[in-house]
Formats: C-alpha cells, sequence, structure tokens
C-alpha cells in the first residue's frame, strides 16, 4: 500500500492568499481590540471608584480617559494630580511654606492643621487592569479579521 499526495502551485497560493488576508487585517483589528480593553478597564475603574468611596466632587473619575493611541499601544488613566495617591496611597502630609495645612473634609467642614496622617491606597484602575487583561487573548482569538474562520 502506498500513498501518493501532490501539492501545487494552487494549494500554495490559496495559503499565501489566506496569509496575506490575516496580515492586512491584523493591525487595525488589534488596535481597535486594544482600544476596546481601555475602554473596559476604563468603565470598571470608574465604577471601583463609585464602589470604594472614594467619590466626592466626581472629578476623579471623569478624568479617566484615553490619552493616546499608536497602532500598537494605548496610553490611560488620569492627569489629575492626586490619583496617584488615591491609586496606591501617600505618606503623612506636613506643611511646607506655611504653618498650617488648609483644607476642607468631605462634608464641607474647614480644617486647619499642623499634620496629617497617611492615606491608605483605594486602587480602582488596577483592579480593573486585572479583571480584563487576562481576557485580552480569547477576545483577539475570536475576531475574524486576525483568525478567520477558516484558518480555524
Amino acid at each position: 500500500m502506498s500513498i501518493n499526495i501532490t501539492l501545487d502551485q494552487s494549494s500554495l497560493d490559496e495559503v499565501d492568499k489566506l496569509t496575506q488576508q490575516v496580515i492586512d487585517n491584523a493591525g487595525k483589528a488589534i488596535a481597535e481590540q486594544l482600544v476596546n480593553l481601555v475602554e473596559n478597564i476604563l468603565a470598571e475603574a470608574r465604577s471601583n471608584l463609585q464602589n470604594n468611596s472614594s467619590v466626592v466632587t466626581g472629578e476623579l473619575v471623569g478624568s479617566l480617559k484615553i490619552f493616546d493611541v499608536t497602532e500598537n499601544s494605548v496610553e490611560f488613566g488620569s492627569d489629575l494630580p492626586y490619583a496617584a495617591y488615591v491609586e496606591f496611597g501617600r505618606g503623612p502630609v506636613n506643611p511646607v511654606n506655611k504653618k498650617f495645612l488648609h483644607f476642607f473634609t468631605k462634608d464641607g467642614k474647614e480644617v486647619f492643621t499642623k499634620h496629617v496622617g497617611p492615606a491608605e491606597p483605594r486602587p480602582f484602575l488596577e483592579p480593573a487592569i486585572l479583571r480584563y487583561l487576562p481576557r485580552f487573548g480569547d477576545q483577539l482569538a475570536a475576531d475574524e479579521r486576525i483568525s478567520p474562520a477558516d484558518a480555524k
């Protein structure tokens, strides 16, 4: 008993066509999926802020956005100086140029003090990233522009 297999140019042409289709569509599709991923992360981060009682004015929630999109990256986050203090916490605060710190509490009470203790972290962005990032590979695999159905 013998087995004869014949490959001709037309078989290879189909493979070349499929390969070119994947290459042509993959870059744009991956960039779109990356933006979708970040939009989901930002929505989750906004929800996390609401759930961990970090919202006083809504300014931080409103500041979460996409800053820049390139073919293979998306820059996102908040441009507010205190966003990192909410996410990661901060150490104690003492006056630098004045004798007292001056601020208003959440309920509007005016405060003058010489020292404010550390603030505990209230992460909102990292949990959102950790929730959605592991799903990204499956999201890409499900996109037929990246993995055409006839190639599966």
